[in-house]
C-alpha cells in the first residue's frame, strides 16, 4: 500500500506520519509544496516521519525512481525523519527525491540506531577538472549512492548517481552552477 500522486502541504503537523507500516511505497508526491511543485505550503513539522512506536517500520520505499520521485520542500521539521523508538526500523530506502528548503536537521534526519544504523556516506574527493567525479567512502558493495545538490547545500536536483564497489564510490556527477 502506499501514497502517490498527492498534494499534500499546509498541514499544522507532520505532511505524512508512518508509525510502523511495512512495505509501504511513498512516490510521486508534492510534499509542503502547492501542485505546481514549487510554492511554499510547508508543513508544519516533518515531510514525511517514519517511526516504528506501534509497529515495524521497515522495507519502506520514498522515491525509488526518477517517475516515482517525491517533493519534499518548505517544511518546518527535516524534509524526512527517519525516528527509532521501540520496534524495527530497517530497510528504508530513499532515493531520487527533490528534498529541499525544510527546517530541522537538514534534508534527512536519521536517528543512531534506525534504518540498521545506516548513515550517509561520506564524501572524500572531487576532481578538479572535467569530466567530474565525486570519491567517497562508508558504503557496502553493491549500494546506490546518489549526489544532489542546489545552492543552500541541500538536495534539490540529482546530480549523479552509481554503484559502489567494495566501501568507496566515484561517481560521475554534472556539476552547473547551484
Amino acid at each position: 500500500s502506499g501514497t502517490n500522486g498527492n498534494v499534500i502541504s499546509g498541514h499544522g503537523n507532520h505532511g505524512i506520519e508512518l508509525d510502523g507500516g511495512a512495505g509501504t511505497i511513498i512516490q510521486g508526491n508534492l510534499i509542503g509544496t502547492g501542485s505546481d511543485g514549487i510554492s511554499n505550503v510547508g508543513n508544519g513539522s516533518e515531510g514525511i516521519l517514519v517511526r516504528s512506536v506501534s509497529g515495524n517500520a521497515s522495507n519502506i520505499k520514498i522515491g525509488g525512481s526518477l517517475a516515482g520521485a517525491n517533493i519534499i520542500a518548505h517544511n518546518s521539521g527535516e524534509g524526512v525523519w527517519l525516528d527509532k523508538r521501540a520496534n524495527a526500523l530497517n530497510g528504508v530506502t530513499i532515493t531520487y527525491n527533490s528534498i529541499y528548503d525544510n527546517g530541522g536537521q537538514g534534508p534527512i534526519r536519521l536517528d543512531d540506531i534506525a534504518n540498521n544504523s545506516i548513515l550517509a556516506p561520506t564524501v572524500t574527493g572531487l576532481t578538479a577538472t572535467q569530466p567530474y567525479a565525486v570519491q567517497g567512502a562508508g558504503v557496502a558493495p553493491g549500494d546506490l549512492v546518489q549526489l544532489f545538490a542546489d545552492s543552500t547545500l541541500e538536495g534539490q536536483y540529482l546530480i549523479g548517481e552509481g554503484i559502489a564497489t567494495g566501501t568507496t564510490y566515484n561517481i560521475p556527477a554534472e556539476l552547473a552552477a547551484y
